[in-house]
């Protein structure tokens, strides 16, 4: 089923909070309910550029799934396995677990206008592949053998080959989390036993440092960085969690105690912008960090809120609960919008765009869950 609601809606939410000045608007929102592959019978999304085309997997009743991507008002099946990652022009990363009794076997592919091409590393068991750059460069992250699960080396795929990253410490938890156009890679590494858990930067030469710990803080994970080289993540101290930004060679815990970065890879934008949480009077309220100052994007009845991502034109989507229900919502230059539902108890929007399309999933009155897309337009 193809599904399309259009819904107008005039907005004039004001938000009272010290960077911003809250203004009437008006905006045009549309869902669309993103079809599966034919003989399909669901679909996820993860990823979208901003020429509208998405990246996802649609999965069978039974079976194997297949990666798909949405474009030109049509989806595109390519190949057995998940849809992981999309470039600004149409490159799409592709991981395929083949087999998981006896050696392990993960394919890593990128598909390119209509030409698939395997670049998995020989004699590994697992693959992660979470992001591509501009110029088609993706972090990728390996065990070191077929026998193995854990994630224990890492490269990068660049002009057609892989090259080996020099991390700043060996061990079994590793976690790449993005590149940026300059060849930049965040991750996070954890020992195997104990506490000791930190993020560091890679430079395209391959060469990677890890990030200082905050002043009393420790066990720290990378969400996202941005074209500057700002990275953005989570760490600990004995109040709770901090939200961390890391410019340079420095680190600055996020004002609003007990707080959290979003987990995805636009949890911090060009200009700076941060999204994520603060927890206030035992509520967790949505987030903004702007210019140093926090913006609350909390509202009146919300039983909680969160921030997860932001454009480069500061446009913030995250969800608000409420009533039994979870609804997702935009905010732009302190005005809200709320995003239609497909009538289920929950929606979610993960990933937005610079020309006005967030993807994500909604449920649908019959419990059903689907990948959506909405158009906005605001005004």
């Amino acid at each position: 089923m193809h599904l399309v609601r259009t819904i107008t809606l005039a907005t004039a939410v004001a938000l009272a909070v010290p960077v911003v000045v809250a203004t009437g608007a008006s905006a045009s929102v549309r869902i669309t309910e993103l079809p599966s592959l034919p003989g399909f019978t669901s679909s996820s999304v993860v990823g979208v550029n901003d020429a509208g085309q998405i990246i996802g997997t649609s999965y069978p009743s039974g079976g194997v799934s297949h990666a798909a991507l949405w474009t030109g008002g049509r989806v595109v099946d390519l190949g057995t396995g998940n849809g992981r990652a999309i470039s600004r022009n149409g490159k799409a990363v592709l991981t395929d677990l083949v087999r998981i009794n006896g050696p392990y076997e993960h394919a890593l592919r990128v598909w390119d206008a209509g030409v698939t091409t395997d670049i998995s590393p020989s004699s590994v068991g697992f693959i992660a592949a979470p992001a591509i750059n501009g110029g088609g460069s993706i972090p990728v992250a390996y065990s070191s053998s077929p026998f193995g699960y854990h994630l224990e080396r890492a490269a990068v795929y660049r002009d057609g080959a892989l090259r080996g990253l020099s991390l700043p410490a060996s061990g079994p938890h590793l976690s790449l989390r993005g590149i940026n156009d300059g060849g930049q890679v965040i991750g996070s590494w954890q020992a195997m036993f104990g506490n000791d858990r930190f993020v560091f930067r890679c430079e395209k030469d391959g060469v990677c440092a890890r990030l200082p710990h905050p002043t009393g803080g420790t066990g720290e994970s990378a969400s996202a960085l941005n074209e500057s080289g700002v990275v953005v993540g989570n760490g600990r101290n004995a109040d709770g969690q901090l939200a961390l930004r890391w410019d340079g060679n420095g680190v600055t815990a996020l004002p609003g105690g007990v707080a959290g970065v979003a987990s995805g890879d636009q949890a911090v934008n060009e200009r700076g912008d941060i999204v994520g949480w603060v927890r206030a009077g035992g509520t967790q309220k949505a987030a903004l960090w702007r210019d140093g100052a926090l913006v609350d994007l909390s509202r009146p009845g919300d039983d909680q809120s969160t921030a997860i991502a932001v454009n480069d034109r500061g446009q913030v989507i995250g969800t608000r609960s409420g009533g039994g229900r979870t609804r997702p919502f935009l905010w732009q230059n302190g005005v809200f919008t709320d995003l239609p539902d497909l009538g289920g108890a929950s929606a979610t929007p993960i990933a937005l765009n610079n020309t006005g399309t967030v993807i994500g999933s909604a449920q649908d009155a019959g419990g059903r869950y689907v990948a959506v897309s909405w158009s906005v337009r605001v005004w």
